[in-house]
């Protein structure tokens, strides 16, 4: 395992203010889908709640779009570790983890771009500005603070705006309730594994609160094919991580509710050059994510009003010395990014069987990039900064006729300063017949992402002999758009022991921004056409025994009708949970993905599809106490998530959780 050594940066890194905003802001959350207005149900019910469909909580069945939830049951049920490990098994979504804990993470959602799938932590956009993509790196986000997730797939520009083409993913974390308990876990295992943390929550008349500490460390595997060792011995790449955070919320008056959330990750990565082992490359970050609202209820429930800021930063230092496999060259890449955002949300319920939502956004972000390289003698440096400010109202009905027809029509109208105004639409609606258990679904939506900030203005530090830069960023990007639509069907059958669905679904994209011919910048001449069928069976088998398969086909071409890279034709995920007796529990998942055609050499080719069986069981050998393991890569399966990258081993681990 490399040596982690701390370095001077040219960007300032406000370490002890940032952590005092988020641990102090983190005291008075139910943020933007905590705990908003249910509408009335019928005596009884226990469905699902959901908020990030409509911005509004309804029941699921009332939802058009393609929705699906991950509980924070089933994660402890599953025992999955990271946000990666959450979502892998949403239909629709491909993940390519570009080794093993804590390395690059690429999101395809319904065959999409990585960088088309929105991710909010608790009401924040997480997005970070300074990624050349800008998006989100979700190899860092621990699972076990996490409440629920909630994927609503289809673009959704209308109430989200930017990056919303492909999918909106919403992660809730846990707040305070009941009285106050301790918490404490460890965890550890295969590749020198040791995950352990400790909090505490819990809750009065007025006042709830939810505070942890996570510490996650493991020496890791190469994640370098042996293909591409040149004869070097496998190098370890491992990742630490240390995640601090608060959620807290005051209820002021019977009407009047204010909330405050904060994290704080820091982690440190060992990485390998693409398709080399590297000895000593490594990258290190830290992000800070505030938000505080306050939310009123007025005029008995007909209006709704909540007020909120958020405030994030990225930062991240990557390294690469001189060294055996870059002999006499040097790499040094800062970079930090921030985002500043208010939002102004009102539900207004005037007319019975609408819900009329209106809502203001005013975000400001910026990007500083800093790099200094040695090559061949040759040395070079980049310093980038830029800014840019987005404005946004959005409108949205959501309707309700006969107790069986359900949706929603929305539109939103963005104002960039950088390239104008983009104008975002949404039809939804949905039809239930509860006689037969029936739903039939549908909509129509458009969706837009505008250029990121590197890749307008960013500048790329490997230039030739005299330092002047080969790759530049283009000014003139017109955003990504997007239209797309869906239709799918949903049946209950035996009294709701068995749920079954297929939907249909159709995106196509244009002005898809890629390098030019030349790659010495980018352009926005691409297309993308997209379709495909996400298919689920749900079956209660016994009272203690339980399946579901979800199975999606996605064909995903650019214009000239060529396979998108890294996106499987066919993915294939399967969970059986058995309860052999009153708190034990064991189960087995297999993931299956197709191949897929990703560059191999300077052309592109196909890698192989694979398949990982995981095995996980757990006993609750006192109320208060669980013992748990979990074998990963049951049959040690040797396969490539990329031609660059492997995916990882078979790995063990058990692990004890106490509450007080």
């Amino acid at each position: 395992m490399k040596n982690f050594t701390n370095l001077t940066l040219a960007i300032p890194r406000p370490r002890g203010l940032r952590v005092l905003m988020c641990l102090a802001l983190a005291l008075p959350t139910g943020v933007l889908a905590d705990e908003p207005k249910v509408p009335s149900e019928p005596a009884g019910s226990k469905e699902e709640i959901i908020v990030t469909a409509t911005r509004v909580a309804i029941p699921l069945s009332r939802v058009s779009s393609s929705v699906t939830v991950i509980t924070a049951d089933e994660i402890m049920r599953r025992q999955l570790r990271t946000l990666p490990d959450v979502l892998e098994a949403v239909p629709g979504l491909r993940l390519v983890q570009q080794g093993g804990a804590g390395h690059q993470t690429s999101i395809f959602s319904r065959g999409t771009n990585s960088n088309h799938t929105l991710i909010l932590v608790d009401g924040i956009e997480v997005a970070d500005p300074s990624n050349p993509s800008r998006t989100f790196e979700t190899a860092n986000f621990l699972a076990s603070e996490i409440e629920r997730v909630e994927v609503v797939r289809g673009s959704q520009g209308a109430l989200y705006g930017s990056d919303a083409i492909g999918s909106v993913i919403n992660i809730v974390t846990k707040r305070g309730v009941g009285a106050p308990s301790f918490f404490a876990s460890v965890e550890g295992g295969g590749f020198d594994t040791v995950n352990s943390r400790a909090g505490v929550r819990g809750a009065t008349e007025r006042l709830d609160y939810n505070f942890s500490v996570e510490h996650f460390e493991t020496n890791g595997e190469t994640v370098t094919p042996a293909k591409f060792r040149k004869g070097l011995p496998s190098d370890e790449d491992g990742h630490q991580s240390l995640t601090v955070s608060g959620k807290f919320g005051v209820q002021v008056t019977d009407q009047v509710r204010a909330n405050v959330v904060g994290r704080y990750i820091d982690t440190a990565t060992e990485l390998d050059e693409f398709q080399a082992e590297d000895p000593d490359s490594r990258s290190e970050s830290e992000q800070y994510f505030v938000r505080t609202e306050v939310v009123a209820n007025l005029f008995d429930g007909r209006w709704d009003s909540t007020v909120g800021a958020a405030y994030t930063q990225h930062n991240r230092t990557n390294v690469n010395p001189d060294d055996v496999v870059n002999p006499g060259a040097f790499r040094l890449g800062e970079s930090a990014g921030e985002m500043l955002k208010f939002d102004w949300q009102n539900d207004v319920r005037l007319i019975d069987g609408h819900v009329f939502t209106l809502g203001f956004e005013d975000e400001t972000e910026r990007f500083d990039r800093y790099e200094r390289s040695l090559s061949g003698g040759f040395s070079s440096m980049t310093d980038v900064s830029a800014r840019a400010n987005i404005k946004a109202f959005y409108f949205q009905d959501g309707f309700e006729y006969f107790g069986r027809l359900f949706g929603t029509a929305g539109v939103r109208v963005t104002d960039h300063d950088r390239f104008g105004t983009e104008v975002t639409y949404q039809f939804a609606p949905v039809y239930q017949h509860p006689e037969t258990g029936t739903r039939v679904k549908a909509s129509v939506s458009t969706g837009f992402r505008a250029p990121s900030l590197a890749e307008l203005f960013g500048r790329d530090a490997f230039d030739g002999p005299f330092g002047a830069s080969t790759f530049v960023g283009n000014p003139d990007l017109d955003p990504e758009e997007s239209i797309a639509w869906e239709i799918g069907v949903e049946q209950e059958l035996l009294d709701g022991r068995v749920e079954l669905g297929a939907t249909y679904f159709d995106v196509t994209i244009d002005d898809l921004i890629t390098t030019n011919t030349t790659f010495t910048s980018l352009t926005d001449r691409n297309e993308a056409d997209i379709h495909g069928v996400e298919s689920f069976v749900d079956l209660q088998l016994l009272n203690n025994l339980s399946m579901r398969a979800d199975f999606t086909f996605t064909r995903s071409e650019d214009n000239n009708g060529f396979d998108l890279l890294r996106r499987p034709k066919k993915k294939l995920d399967v969970d059986v949970n058995y309860r052999p007796l009153t708190g034990a529990n064991l189960g087995v998942s297999v993931h299956y993905v197709d191949p897929t055609k990703d560059f191999v050499g300077f052309s592109v080719g196909e890698i192989g599809g694979h398949t990982v069986v995981n095995l996980t069981g757990s006993y609750d050998v006192l109320e208060n106490v669980t013992f748990h393991g979990r074998i990963d890569n049951l049959f040690n399966r040797e396969y490539l998530v990329t031609n660059s990258f492997r995916g990882t081993g078979i790995g063990a681990f058990f692990g004890v959780t106490a509450r007080m």
